[in-house]
């Protein structure tokens, strides 16, 4: 019987087919779950800009603005995603996306040379402070690309895919790895502010010091406390913070009653008394790079209270953690020393009296350091604030100004007054006399007096 020459090399071809449609499969299958990851990241945060958790940038936003104004701020990363595009369609059309696939990579690895961002059109940038698994996804998904495009290229086996996803893959645990490892050094704030949800790991410096927080004031009512001079000298070196409203505190001698009268405004009185005793101090202590916020109990010789401050470059502070804002230590310290807010109320002008007894000695507002505050009258009733808004310019005769009534006795809010007015004698300087003001507080306005005329403040407030 005849031997067929040809069977042979129609085993071979038939061979080389099924290996050929095996390797398309792969190719596809490659290019699929990286086409799936691509459209994923879209979904997922890319970064956050300023540590500012409502401004994080999704993917589709980032594509769209890089495409739209890359070539604009040089920040053409977001054009490697014309290249993978083309790269995709370019396998699903049977055929080998080199060049493409080479421009992709080398453009989407500029990504680690952009660290911030341009935000308006005066041409303000902002920094990207945190990075999202939205780009960690999208790298993740070129990467898959590239590796389809050698699968093609060079018909590579099972193994050898394997292999090559390993690389994606130890990329993406080492990333999760530094997530784990950056939340449990940060402190709750750090966490909000860097490590938001869908945050793959951050750039800022984390603040390592954690927040004293209490659920209670540790003050209690009628508790005498003293303000050490060291606070001052914090306050005013560092944190550009007023210090801490008590409700009663002591201080060169004298203590001060304080009372709240709306949400950002108190007012307190000075009374000499240094016979009472102080069962807290409120203090700081300095050790080599950090600070400690004090509040100690006489009684038992005890810390009542501790809050570590770490000083140091912080993203735009010079320390941690952050005294305002999320979880700021500030309001930690003023519920430990028992400060209460209460509501603004207004119990309405009474009577008409003149407020002419300058008694800005007696009464401190807004804060216990000393800085610069409003000048105040006195009645007999009622206590008079008076603001100036804005100085009076040449050629101008006409200020601003803004003025509180509180009852004397009680230091309760009774009403509060703004209005634009005309100077009289078309001269403002006369308003900030020292000499001659005075007030008279009646239960419609408040009238600022002066040698030249009265000036009438309108009721910025009607109760009802």
């Amino acid at each position: 019987m005849p031997i067929d020459s040809n069977k042979p090399l129609e085993t071979n071809q038939k061979q080389k087919n099924i290996t050929k449609n095996i390797g398309a499969r792969r190719v596809k299958s490659l290019a699929g779950l990286s086409l799936a990851l691509w459209l994923a990241s879209l979904a997922l945060p890319g970064f956050t800009l300023n540590g500012d958790p409502s401004k994080i940038y999704y993917g589709l936003h980032i594509l769209i603005e890089g495409v739209l104004l890359g070539w604009l701020t040089g920040k053409i990363a977001a054009y490697a995603n014309i290249a993978y595009i083309y790269a995709v369609a370019t396998i699903y059309a049977d055929k080998t996306p080199i060049k493409s696939t080479i421009l992709m990579i080398g453009v989407a690895s500029t990504t680690f040379f952009v660290h911030d961002i341009l935000v308006d059109e005066g041409g303000h940038h902002e920094q990207i402070t945190s990075w999202g698994w939205g780009v960690v996804i999208w790298g993740v998904s070129l990467l898959l690309l590239g590796i389809a495009t050698l699968t093609k290229l060079y018909q590579l086996s099972i193994r050898s895919i394997g292999i090559f996803l390993t690389i994606p893959l130890l990329i993406v645990l080492s990333i999760f790895a530094v997530n784990i490892h950056q939340w449990n050094n940060a402190n709750s704030q750090d966490r909000h502010l860097y490590l938001t949800r869908g945050t793959a790991f951050t750039v800022a410096k984390l603040c390592e010091v954690p927040i004293s927080r209490v659920s209670a004031p540790i003050v209690q009512e009628g508790d005498h406390v003293i303000v050490d001079h060291s606070m001052n000298e914090f306050m005013s070196a560092y944190l550009h913070w007023s210090g801490p409203i008590l409700k009663t505190y002591e201080q060169d001698g004298f203590e001060w009653t304080y009372r709240d009268n709306r949400p950002d405004y108190v007012i307190g009185r000075k009374i000499d008394n240094n016979a009472k005793p102080a069962k807290y101090v409120l203090r700081v202590v300095s050790r080599d790079s950090t600070q400690l916020i004090q509040l100690i109990d006489n009684y038992s010789h005890t810390i009542a209270y501790e809050q570590k401050i770490q000083f140091g470059s912080f993203h735009g502070r010079n320390h941690c953690p952050a005294a305002y804002g999320y979880q700021g230590y500030i309001q930690s310290i003023l519920t430990a020393i028992g400060q209460n807010k209460n509501s603004k109320y207004y119990t309405g002008i009474r009577t008409t009296e003149e407020a002419r007894i300058d008694c800005s000695d007696e009464y401190i507002t807004p804060l216990i350091n000393g800085r610069r505050t409003p000048q105040k009258f006195c009645s007999n009733k009622y206590i008079v604030i008076w603001y100036p808004n804005r100085s009076p310019t040449e050629g101008t005769n006409s200020i601003y100004l803004s003025a509180m009534a509180l009852d004397r006795e009680s230091m309760a809010l009774v009403d509060n007054y703004s209005d634009h007015i005309t100077c009289p004698g078309r001269d403002c300087d006369l308003v900030y006399s020292q000499e001659h003001i005075g007030f008279r507080v009646t239960e419609s306005s408040i009238y600022l007096l002066t040698p030249a005329g009265d000036i009438e403040i309108k009721k910025e407030y009607r109760n009802q």
